[in-house]
């Protein structure tokens, strides 16, 4: 999965956050994830990448997400450590992105928590729509 966000404050700067397979059994790949910063406007419009394939999370899932920063401008960048299912999340901001410092959170059952989240979402998505 690819995510692909634009830096606060800057309308030609973009984040594309993507897995790469390395190794893993039959049954179950492992991926890390990357990041690659991309300069849409350079080049006569042609682009320019900035930053090609920083390391974010080493093991991951190949699942990774944004969220909107309650401050309505930043972004929580999510994905998950595989080999303990530990959330990883990081902050997009108008500086762009801290790789050394990401927020931990356990989960302990991931199916139980993407439960959870699936039912959060469904709920926020109907209290949107009944608002109007």
């Amino acid at each position: 999965m690819f995510l692909i966000l634009p830096q606060p404050g800057n309308d030609s700067i973009y984040y594309v956050f993507h897995p790469q397979e390395t190794t893993g059994s039959v049954n179950d790949s492992l991926f890390d994830l990357f990041f690659t910063v991309i300069d849409i406007r350079a080049n006569l419009g042609h682009c320019k990448v900035l930053n090609l394939g920083q390391l974010l999370l080493k093991t991951s899932s190949e699942k990774v997400t944004g969220v909107r920063h309650c401050n309505g401008r930043d972004w929580w960048i999510i994905g998950l450590r595989a080999t303990d299912e530990a959330f990883h999340s990081w902050i997009l901001s108008d500086t762009g992105i801290n790789v050394s410092n990401p927020i931990i959170s356990y989960s302990g059952n991931i199916n139980h928590l993407a439960f959870m989240i699936k039912k959060i979402l469904v709920g926020l998505n109907q209290a949107m729509m009944e608002s109007f």
